[in-house]
Formats: C-alpha cells, structure tokens, sequence
C-alpha cells in the first residue's frame, strides 16, 4: 500500500531446467522451511498465523521448477499442485515489521498464478492467512456442495437417510 515493491517473481530458465522463485525485497523476508526433499517458500493452508515468531528468511524462495532436462524432467518445489495456499511475508513500512500473505496456486511444475493478497496495516500485529477485513469465510474449495449428491450409500440406509439428507440441505440452505 506505500508503492514500495515487497516480493518480485521471476522466471528463470536455463539450457536443461527453468524455475519460479519469489525473491523478497532488501529487509523483507518470507516464511521459508522444508517438504520432504524439497525446500523454498511454504505453501500455508487458511487460518495459518504469520506474525513473529514465524520462520522467516530473508532469502529467495524457491515455488517450483525442472532440472536435468534431457530425456526427463526432475520436478521440485514445494508448491506443485497446491490450490489457494498462502505465501507468508514480512516487510517494512516506516521502519516497523508488517506481516502479509499472497494467495497462490500452482497447478503443475512451472503453471500457476497469484490470487489475492493482504497485510496488516497495525506495525508487528500477526494477520492469518486468507483473513481480510470483515467476518471470516472459508474459501469456495472447503464449502459443502449446495446440491449434495443422493450416493448409493444414502439409498442403502433407506428411509431413515432420507431424513438425513433433507436435514442437510436445509442446514445448507440456511
């Protein structure tokens, strides 16, 4: 919100690999850490506290990438198949620690795109990852389906699941 750029992604290629990497601006930092074999940026689910005692880096972190491209590709990075996960980062306004995210999602190795994104505007006050301003509301990915299939299973109960499912959608539709 100061005009200052924060995070920079790039794209970078090479002969037998390319790569996407956020790299935070000087001061700046991103929650870094490790996944099995891989490590870089961390993909957050929703609700996820950033704030001080997050591990931070100040360092490039690595979102996805291929290597040693001959006859197959190595894949690594940590943010393969992830869908509206969340990218922790602390910045600087005025001198003062602000803590943010950017919610991203990446289909494959070297395929994905950026969301959304929000920051405390209160100096060292921890923000949870997809919270804005206003009450809190999950994403569309963990929302019931508003027509809940009649499964098999429900038939087999009988007409006891009847009852049940009716029950459901009027929990749904209220």
């Amino acid at each position: 919100g100061d005009g200052v750029t924060d995070v920079t992604f790039q794209f970078l290629t090479s002969g037998y690999g390319a790569a996407s990497i956020a790299y935070p601006a000087a001061g700046n930092s991103l929650i870094i850490g490790q996944v099995g074999n891989s490590s870089g940026a961390l993909p957050l689910p929703w609700r996820t506290r950033i704030g001080p005692n997050s591990p931070f880096q100040a360092r490039e972190g690595v979102i996805t990438g291929v290597d040693g491209c001959h006859s197959y590709c190595h894949k690594f990075g940590v943010w393969q198949h992830q869908v509206d996960k969340f990218m922790g980062i602390k910045f600087m306004i005025a001198g003062q620690p602000h803590y943010g995210w950017i919610r991203m999602t990446v289909q494959g190795a070297l395929t994905g795109y950026a969301s959304g994104y929000a920051y405390e505007d209160v100096p060292n006050k921890p923000i949870l990852a997809g919270i804005t301003s206003g009450p809190v509301v999950a994403p569309a990915t963990s929302l019931v389906p508003v027509n809940p299939p009649q499964t098999l299973g429900m038939l087999a109960r009988g007409s006891d699941a009847v009852a049940i499912w009716r029950r459901e959608e009027e929990a749904i539709a209220s």
